[in-house]
């Protein structure tokens, strides 16, 4: 066992960021969304602009996955959402003829999705593993005209590593010195050998 005392800073809201990206760059333009994806939930929608796709983080769970130096395990559920409008109705609840419903054209979209998302598990290198766990479905009518979304929840699994050492202003100390200790007999309490490490600096 090689237990080392070593600064590593956390990356977490830069990879999710990171992912958030990767997602957009994956759909847009190659949906019948075009280019109207966007990596927030926090933007005004326009009727006149729909149908259109929101990428946003719902949870993260996480758990350890390493101890030294700690290492976090995330499993980020990413929502697809795709936000879209379909044909006026009438007094009835009917549909004109020869225009597409609002269900097909949210499963159309969906389905476009899922094959995009599907080849490339990793994202681009920006995860460990991503794949679909759950769609929803929501509509409402705004003065008859149908409004409905399909939200798409993709569990994405990467790993960070834990802040350690952080002064009082938020930075993190310089890595300058690593204690190592060598385990190799089967008593974890007895150490063969101790080693100190400097790290020189620029």
């Amino acid at each position: 066992m090689i237990q080392t005392n070593g600064v590593i800073p956390a990356d977490k809201g830069k990879k999710r960021k990171l992912i958030r990206k990767q997602v957009v760059s994956l759909l847009k333009n190659k949906t019948d969304v075009g280019k109207r994806v966007f990596p927030n939930a926090s933007i005004p929608i326009w009727e006149k602009e729909l149908p259109v796709i929101l990428i946003f983080p719902r949870s993260e769970p996480a758990t350890e996955y390493a101890q030294a130096p700690k290492e976090l395990n995330r499993d980020l559920d990413l929502a697809v959402e795709i936000v879209a409008k379909g044909p006026e109705v009438d007094e009835d609840g009917n549909e004109p003829r020869g225009q597409k419903s609002l269900q097909d054209i949210l499963d159309d979209i969906a389905e476009q999705v899922e094959d995009l998302m599907s080849p490339d598990t990793s994202l681009g290198g920006t995860a460990d593993e991503s794949s679909l766990t759950n769609t929803e479905f929501e509509f409402e009518s705004i003065g008859g005209v149908p409004i409905g979304s399909a939200r798409l929840t993709f569990e994405i699994t990467y790993k960070t590593f834990y802040p350690r050492n952080v002064d009082k202003q938020g930075s993190i100390e310089d890595f300058k010195k690593s204690e190592i200790e060598y385990n190799i007999g089967a008593d974890p309490l007895t150490r063969e050998a101790k080693d100190s490490l400097d790290i020189p600096q620029t």
